[in-house]
């Protein structure tokens, strides 16, 4: 599926720098609204959906536990995917725009170079009490000094 790259390097360099890298230095954390716009983002949320569907995505696990299922404690479904898996075309355009970002931010922010990205979870809660349960990404201290994510929730509203 070919996917019109409207976001351009010098654009991306500009939020980098602009954006991303003083609010970082300043707060530890950045968002941005519509990262891909509606048209981009109703692609990536298409092939979730259809990883959804077509099952994909298994139950989330628990990485303290041993990698164990817990629907008590997580209720979503995922799939840990490099990008240039079949059907994924959309979410490999997503996280080269990502890894182009962070490479952009990482060397200003006074980290050394990344070498690597791990997989990235593909996660959908599917309602019924599933949500995002606050925790910490990295409590081993294993090397990852970057989250990013995306979320896909359309019109998504907190009350």
């Amino acid at each position: 599926m070919p996917l019109i790259e409207h976001i351009m390097d010098s654009d991306l360099e500009r939020l980098a720098l602009d954006q991303v890298v003083p609010a970082l230095l300043d707060q530890g954390f950045f968002y941005v609204d519509s990262f891909l716009g509606d048209l981009v983002g109703d692609i990536v949320l298409d092939q979730v959906r259809e990883m959804h569907r077509s099952g994909m995505l298994q139950d989330g696990r628990l990485a303290a536990t041993g990698r164990v299922s817990r629907t008590d404690i997580r209720g979503d479904k995922t799939a840990w995917v490099s990008g240039p898996e079949s059907g994924c075309e959309a979410i490999n355009f997503l996280l080269t725009l990502i890894d182009k970002l962070v490479s952009l931010c990482i060397c200003r922010l006074g980290k050394s170079v990344i070498r690597e990205r791990s997989k990235a979870m593909v996660a959908c809660y599917p309602g019924n009490g599933t949500g995002y349960v606050k925790h910490v990404d990295n409590p081993n201290g294993d090397g990852r000094c970057v989250t990013c994510i995306y979320y896909l929730n359309k019109n998504w509203n907190a009350t």
